[in-house]
Formats: structure tokens, C-alpha cells, sequence
């Protein structure tokens, strides 16, 4: 769970500020752009973090509908692809 939430917090900062922490390079002016493998991977880690918490809690939590080209159909099990 530790390592999902530093990647997420990681991936969400790359959105944010549009860095990459991974180079080392904070203060670089390139902008590290987020594309669709940032997004899956992002998802692929809350996934795993919301079945922990759902397990842990023992509540439900209803599937939600996404469109990203980098997740496979049925790879997720609270992020569905849209068709």
C-alpha cells in the first residue's frame, strides 16, 4: 500500500506541477507532460489502494466509469472502461 501511495503521490505531482521527481531535475523549465500511461498507471495504484481500504473497512464501493486507452477492459476492478 506504502509504495502505491508514494507512486500516486509522485504521478499527481507530475499533473500538478509538471515535474518528473524520478530525473532529479526539480528545478529543470522542460515540462514533464502527464499522457495516458501516467493516468493507467495512476488508476492501476488507486485500484489496488480503494480494494485494500474496501477490504480492510469492509464497505462497497460502486465500479466508476473511465475512458483511458491504456487500460485493458476488466484489468480494474472499481475503474471500468467505458465502451
Amino acid at each position: 500500500e506504502y509504495i502505491c501511495y508514494t507512486a500516486l503521490q509522485s504521478l499527481s505531482r507530475r499533473s500538478r506541477y509538471l515535474v518528473n521527481e524520478n530525473d532529479g531535475k526539480l528545478g529543470s523549465m522542460t515540462a514533464a507532460i502527464t499522457y495516458d500511461k501516467h493516468f493507467a498507471r495512476a488508476l492501476r495504484h488507486l485500484d489496488k489502494l480503494t480494494l485494500h481500504f474496501c477490504t480492510l473497512l469492509k464497505v462497497q464501493i460502486d465500479p466508476v466509469d473511465i475512458v483511458c486507452i491504456e487500460i485493458k477492459q476488466d484489468e480494474l476492478k472499481y475503474f471500468k472502461k467505458s465502451k
